[in-house]
């Protein structure tokens, strides 16, 4: 076997073995997990309406003041009209939902986006590695109907390393003492 066919082998045997390495975000998983979701109403968490301690499963995991459901799935949460309703009031510069890991069994909250909802104005939101918010003040005054999306957020954690395969490294190897050979062959002819 030649050199030139050994060097096509192991590139052919890289490229099929996707030699790259990157970070991507990944989703962050729910499902199972122990939650805190509590509805907040005022300027501090002194003011709130219920503080919800939940494991994630099918179904919705709280309701607060009989029209307001929040469903966490796998990978984010829902926040849902059960009721009509003229909207929310401002009263306080906070007027939302806070989902909270308390037991610390899920990788820090990096990013979050808001992926649908009813109001012209998004609501806002804020996160910290343990805790999402979704304040309701910048929708203030508009109403929502039974069934409407109020929130529709999708979390991500922390990016994770894709592992550089061994064959990038039997590549790097091969090259190397392939050009090391064919020095050694110039320099002796």
């Amino acid at each position: 076997m030649t050199w030139s066919k050994v060097i096509t082998l192991v590139v052919s045997s890289c490229v099929m073995g996707v030699c790259t390495l990157s970070t991507s975000a990944h989703a962050a998983t729910f499902s199972g997990k122990n939650l805190t979701i509590q509805y907040i109403f005022g300027p501090s968490d002194i003011t709130n309406f219920g503080r919800q301690r939940r494991t994630v499963g099918p179904g919705v995991e709280a309701v607060f003041f009989g029209d307001i459901a929040v469903d966490v799935n796998d990978t984010g949460f829902s926040i849902i009209s059960r009721d009509d309703s003229p909207g929310f009031a401002e009263f306080f510069p906070f007027n939302g939902i806070r989902i909270t890991d308390h037991t610390n069994t899920i990788d820090d909250f990096t990013n979050a986006s808001l992926t649908a909802t009813s109001f012209s104005t998004d609501p806002s939101l804020t996160i910290s590695a343990d805790s999402i918010f979704v304040n309701f003040v910048p929708s203030i005054g508009e109403a929502y109907r039974t069934g409407d999306v109020l929130a529709e957020v999708t979390v991500f954690g922390p990016a994770t390393p894709v592992p550089l395969p061994g064959a990038a490294v039997l590549l790097g190897s091969t090259l190397l003492g392939a050009g090391a050979m064919r020095r050694v062959r110039r320099t002796q002819a």
